[in-house]
Parts: structure tokens; C-alpha cells; sequence
């Protein structure tokens, strides 16, 4: 059963990708299969806003790839191998994963990485550290955030970091994603009372900004 719908996700995962995310993509996946088996799965139930090669633009603005995004607590889960990432690691390596680091944490998301070896003989452990962070910081599975799509819950993410007026153009280019998806993801936001228009610029663009019951929301 997991075999066939990880085959499935994979694939739809290739569909909507391209360049050099797709070509990521068509690596092996052992490692991030048997993180989705031992973890997400049981623990998730399902492959909803979950993105894989996720890309971000690191603070040296280079496009960096992580392996697993869960959309619905922003949360970057990896699984390492020691001989690729530890014992053979270059300066140069080292370097590059504190700058991938400092990256996920100025996005504002929580990195869950795990090592093969953990997954292969302690996938309990594995699981509930999971568990334990959804328990404590998302809300629990199905909570608020899970009435939010992806886009949705990363704009409301973005307007709760500005914390300041923003444009949705300003999010758009943070976020990387088309303007179609950002004007409708700000309209639910502001349906939802989540965010609400705050002005209008001298070039006639709109300024938003996070309502106060937005932080309530996430919590």
C-alpha cells in the first residue's frame, strides 16, 4: 500500500516540477522514501502539502533544494546518511549546511532532520518527535492550519514575520510563487480576517498587514 502511493506522490512530484528540481527528483530516493515510510506517513496519513525538493533563496541568493516541506506546520525534514554527510564532509560542506541552516531558519520554518540509521533502528523515537512537535507547536493534526492550502498558510507566515505593511508583490517574490496564487490566497486570508488591507502607496499599489487574531491563529 505505501509503496504504491509513494510511487504515485513521486510522481506527481515530477509532473510539477522543472529544471533542476526535477532533476533532483529523479535521483534515487531511498532516503527520503524511508523517511515518508518509518515517519511522515504513519504519523501524517497522508501526502497533502507535502512538497518535496523544496526550493528556497538562500541568504547568499542561490537557490538551495531540501529534501521533504510540510506546508501545513513548516517544517523541513531531511534524512542524512553518515558517510555523505558526515565522515566524508569537506570544509567547504560544512560551510554550505550552516548556510543552508541559517537559511531554513530565516524563513521561519523548524528543521526535523533525522539520520538513516535512526530510521532504521529507532523509527519509534523518530515518530514521536514528530508527534511531540505537532503536540506543541502545530495545533495538533487537523488543527486550525489544516483549514489553510499551502499558499495560504506560507502568505499568513510572511505577513506575521514582516509584521509591517506589506505588498503582495513583496510576498509573491519571498514566496516564489505566480500572482494568480498570491491574490487568491489574500483574498481566503482576508475573508478569514486573518489579513487585512492597510493602505494604498502613491504608485497605487495595496498594502496588507496580519490581523491580530493571526498569531492567535497559529498557535
Amino acid at each position: 500500500m505505501f509503496d504504491q502511493e509513494f510511487a504515485k506522490f513521486l510522481e506527481q512530484q515530477m509532473r510539477e516540477a522543472s529544471g533542476q528540481r526535477l532533476e533532483l527528483l529523479k535521483r534515487d530516493k531511498t532516503g527520503e522514501k524511508k523517511l515518508f515510510e518509518a515517519v511522515l506517513w504513519p504519523v501524517l496519513k497522508s501526502f497533502d502539502g507535502i512538497r518535496m525538493e523544496h526550493e528556497l533563496i538562500s541568504i547568499t541568493g542561490v537557490k538551495i533544494y531540501l529534501d521533504t516541506f510540510i506546508s501545513q506546520f513548516g517544517i523541513i525534514s531531511e534524512c542524512d546518511g553518515f558517510v555523505p554527510h558526515a565522515e566524508m564532509m569537506t570544509r567547504e560542506r560544512f560551510m554550505f549546511e550552516r548556510m543552508r541552516m541559517r537559511t531554513i531558519a530565516l524563513y521561519g520554518y523548524t528543521y526535523l532532520p533525522f539520520s538513516k540509521d535512526e530510521l532504521d533502528k529507532q523509527p519509534e523515537m523518530c515518530r514521536r518527535s514528530l508527534y511531540e512537535w505537532i503536540g506543541r507547536f502545530g495545533g495538533g493534526i487537523g488543527g486550525g492550519l489544516a483549514a489553510l492550502s499551502a499558499n495560504e498558510r506560507e502568505l499568513l507566515r510572511f505577513a506575521i514575520r514582516a509584521n509591517r505593511p506589506f505588498r503582495l508583490r513583496d510576498a509573491r517574490d519571498y514566496l516564489l510563487i505566480g500572482k494568480i496564487a498570491i491574490v487568491n490566497a489574500a483574498k481566503k486570508l482576508i475573508a478569514m480576517k486573518l489579513l487585512h488591507p492597510c493602505g494604498i502607496s502613491p504608485q497605487r499599489q495595496h498594502y496588507y498587514i496580519a490581523d491580530e487574531q493571526a498569531y492567535r491563529f497559529l498557535k
